[in-house]
């Protein structure tokens, strides 16, 4: 008789770690589906950030620089290659991971970290080329 309770004992628990095993990942996974979720952006325009005077202040003196120099002949490219150090040149400050399709502001959190395929002038040209910014 001891032996029949005791087996009926493991069966309950067995079923009640089982449901709680189950509810436990049906909550993991609903919570981890909102949060991966990226919002979506409006299609009027580029997304407005905090940190977009900051942009247009980098991205004027690079452009100024580089207008100064096609007077001299020099060609505008739209992106370079990086140097051979794995930076990019002060001219072209933007890192593109082509792989990724994501690129890299300067001051940005993976900024140094990143080791670049391409480098552009400014934001705008990334984006033009299909690349999109960083999340973070």
């Amino acid at each position: 008789m001891r032996g029949i309770a005791r087996l009926a004992l493991v069966v309950v628990a067995v079923v009640v770690a089982v449901q709680v095993v189950r509810w436990g990942l049906s909550r993991r996974t609903a919570t981890t589906a909102t949060e991966a979720e990226w919002p979506r952006f409006a299609a009027g325009g580029p997304e407005v950030r905090a940190d977009a005077g900051i942009d247009a202040g980098i991205d004027a003196g690079i452009d100024a620089g580089i207008d100064a120099g096609i007077g001299a002949g020099v060609d505008r490219p739209g992106w370079v290659e990086p140097e051979d150090t794995g930076t990019c040149p002060m001219t072209h400050p933007v890192k593109v991971k082509a792989g990724s399709g994501i690129f890299h502001l300067p001051g940005g959190r993976f900024y140094e970290r990143t080791r670049p395929d391409r480098c552009y002038a400014n934001a705008g040209a990334a984006e033009a080329d299909g690349f999109r910014a960083s999340k973070l």
